[in-house]
């Protein structure tokens, strides 16, 4: 959990809207989500509707461009 929070605070996370940072002890999201590989990134609008999501993760400017497609 040390690492998560020196993680967190490198990259500015904590202050970060709609930004959750923790640990899943309990294996939820991987069965809620059915992830199947990670990272796993699942990618939500405003609308609170899933936009994609990205096994095995993905580039930043693809999830930019998801949340900003006017640009």
């Amino acid at each position: 959990l040390g690492m998560i929070k020196t993680f967190a605070d490198d990259y500015k996370l904590a202050g970060a809207k709609n930004t959750c940072i923790g640990r899943d002890p309990n294996y939820f999201l991987p069965a809620f989500f059915k992830v199947t590989y990670t990272p796993y990134i699942a990618v939500y609008g405003r609308n609170r509707k899933l936009l994609k999501t990205f096994d095995g993760g993905t580039e930043p400017e693809n999830v930019y461009a998801l949340l900003h497609p006017e640009k």
